[in-house]
Formats: C-alpha cells, sequence, structure tokens
C-alpha cells in the first residue's frame, strides 16, 4: 500500500513582509534624531555663530561691529541649540500645536526686537529666560545662563535699560505656560 504524500511542511523561516509606511517614518526619525544629537548641535551652533560673526565683520565697523560681536553673536549659540532641542523633543513627542505655537510667539518676538521697537521687553532677556525655563539639556542651560550674563551686565550695568525685567517676566510666564501645556 502506498501511503499519500504528506505536504512538504511549510519554511521555518517566516516570509518578510515589506515595511509598512508607519515602520519607514519610525526609521526616518531615528536618523534624523541621531543627527539632533548634543555633539551636532553644538558644533551647528557654534558654526552659526561664527558664520554670524563673520558676517558682522564684513559688513560693520567700529562701535557697531563691537556691539554685534559682544553682545549679538553670543545669543546665536543658545539659539541653534534651543532649535536642535525643540526638533528633537516634537519628533519623540504628540505636540500640541499650542506648544509649537507658544514656541513661535516666542521665538518671533525676541527677533521682531531686534528690527523693532518693543517697548519694556528685551528680546534678549525674552528669549533667554523662556528657553531657560524650557530646555531640558544641560549643555543648552548652560549656554543660555552665559549668554544672559552678558544681557544682565550690559542691560544693568552699562545701559541702565529696565526692558531687561519686562523681558525676563514675559520669557518666564511663557515658559511657565509652555511647561503647562508638555505636562
Amino acid at each position: 500500500m502506498h501511503a499519500n504524500p504528506e505536504p512538504a511542511p511549510a519554511s521555518s523561516q517566516p516570509q518578510e513582509k515589506p515595511p509598512t509606511q508607519i515602520a519607514l517614518v519610525e526609521r526616518q526619525t531615528t536618523a534624523l534624531e541621531q543627527q539632533l544629537q548634543p555633539a551636532i548641535a553644538l558644533a551647528a551652533a557654534v558654526l552659526g555663530a561664527a558664520l554670524f560673526a563673520s558676517a558682522s565683520l564684513l559688513l560693520l565697523e567700529g562701535d557697531r561691529l563691537r556691539h554685534y560681536l559682544v553682545y549679538n553673536v553670543p545669543i546665536a549659540v543658545p539659539f541653534v541649540l534651543f532649535l536642535f532641542e525643540r526638533a528633537r523633543y516634537y519628533l519623540r513627542t504628540q505636540s500640541r500645536a499650542a506648544s509649537v505655537a507658544l514656541d513661535s510667539v516666542v521665538v518671533a518676538t525676541a527677533l521682531a526686537r531686534a528690527v523693532f521697537l518693543l517697548p519694556l521687553i528685551s528680546g534678549h532677556a525674552l528669549f533667554l529666560s523662556y528657553a531657560l525655563m524650557t530646555m531640558r539639556s544641560r549643555l543648552a542651560k548652560l549656554a543660555a545662563v552665559l549668554v544672559l550674563l552678558i544681557v544682565i551686565y550690559f542691560k544693568a550695568f552699562v545701559w541702565h535699560d529696565p526692558s531687561l525685567l519686562g523681558g525676563a517676566a514675559v520669557g518666564i510666564a511663557a515658559g511657565l505656560a509652555w511647561k503647562r501645556l508638555n505636562r
């Protein structure tokens, strides 16, 4: 008697399925996160400050050049570190539109202060106090503290500019709001 041949056993190795769209996005997000690591962020921040300083050297002279090099160029470092940290944060979390909007309003207001006169608000103090309240990276916080010390020196002791207090107060209030939104 002949027995019916049994069907060949299925392959013990599972068949690989093509990656889903979600898997592809997750891989791309992970690759982008690796690019936003602190060493790369610091290198980009220093490069940004160096480019800003180079442009200042080419376009300005005298007291205005000294002002830019001592007061405006240093804020480029914590600013770029802030941008890298926020990009990384928003890639990892389900960001709320209100948080992104608050970041945008603070950054836009601080940058606008360089061009437009906003009474009682220092753009440097606004941005740096907000950044200190909301950033997690010790490196970014250290950069922000060092630049804030420069700002305090000039605003309080050289220029006797009360906008330091207004900018810091608005930055702290916005920072508290951002923390509340991102609990």
